[in-house]
């Protein structure tokens, strides 16, 4: 009975300190080329070795996050001109917003994970988003795009293509109402 009473006691005291404990804003920032806080002395910026760019790079973004008024930390250098920056008890878009606004920042965006997403190369894809079309322009095919309030019916097929792009093996055909038997697609040197 005393192990759950101690096990109990240590979930009640260590619980709340990580349920409360402050978000982590974490943004990539690129300073502007003539930004007095690429360099030490406040001099011209110069081509810099990787080494001296992870050994100045806290350094830039300490000195950013005074200048801003919010204490940043981490630092790391991405390229010349780009660093990790981190700071606590905010939201990452907020930290973005706030240091897009500096004199010395370029851009900053949040650091988040990005995903290759499979498009086709077919030329009527794009032709249009989304129907009706204009007279005379293209439909594409709206229908494989992801449904929206527009096209509810479309089917959101680059999800799909980012699964798997299927094999050469298989021949796939959706028959409508009718057939164009003089469609590239369908022509005998495709199979």
């Amino acid at each position: 009975m005393s192990v759950f009473r101690f096990g109990y006691l240590a979930c009640a005291l260590l619980v709340p300190a990580l349920v409360c404990a402050a978000p982590t804003a974490r943004v990539i920032v690129k300073f502007k080329a003539n930004s007095s806080l690429l360099t030490e002395q406040g001099g011209a910026a110069q081509a810099q070795s990787v080494s001296l760019l992870a050994s100045t790079g806290l350094a830039r973004v300490q000195r950013l996050g005074a200048k801003a008024g919010v204490p940043l930390r981490d630092g790391r250098a991405i390229g010349p001109r780009m660093h990790v920056a981190q700071a606590l008890g905010m939201s990452a878009q907020a930290l973005a917003t706030h240091l897009a606004r500096q004199s010395d920042v370029e851009y900053a965006v949040v650091d988040e994970w990005r995903y290759p997403s499979v498009v086709p190369n077919d030329p009527l894809y794009a032709a249009s988003s989304t129907p009706p079309n204009p007279p005379g322009i293209a439909a594409g095919q709206w229908y494989l795009r992801a449904p929206n309030d527009t096209t509810p019916a479309a089917i959101n097929a680059e999800e799909a293509w980012d699964l798997t792009n299927g094999s050469a093996s298989v021949a796939v055909a959706v028959l409508d109402s009718g057939v164009r038997s003089d469609h590239e697609d369908l022509q005998p040197s495709k199979f």
